[in-house]
């Protein structure tokens, strides 16, 4: 969208609509990278 905005709003003039992302797989993502987030914070406020 920020490369091309009027190819994005062309399609969705269209009709165009973008396939779902599939929940379980989005919560895995999201649980991996809270998970390493923290691993990291963590890891460097360990001496304060």
């Amino acid at each position: 969208m920020y490369r091309k905005p009027e190819a994005v709003i062309d399609s969705y003039v269209q009709g165009v609509i973008k396939r779902y992302v599939n929940p379980i797989s989005f919560f895995g993502i999201s649980l991996s990278l809270n998970g390493l987030s923290l691993f990291i914070i963590k890891k460097n406020t360990y001496n304060i």
